[in-house]
């Protein structure tokens, strides 16, 4: 599975599956902000912006 982070036209962060289609140029970046760690949970509901490591 390829899951890949995005501003949709919203300006909201999203995640898109691209399992089975062509995946786009794209980076990975790894970084860990102690006890304000943004997770994959924060993303879907939102509320990453709410976090220092944002």
């Amino acid at each position: 599975m390829m899951r890949l982070l995005h501003f949709n036209y919203s300006e909201r962060l999203v995640s898109t599956d691209f399992s089975g289609k062509t995946i786009p140029p794209y980076a990975i970046l790894s970084h860990r902000w102690g006890d304000s760690e943004v997770l994959f949970e924060d993303i879907g509901g939102n509320i990453y912006k709410e976090k220092e490591g944002y």
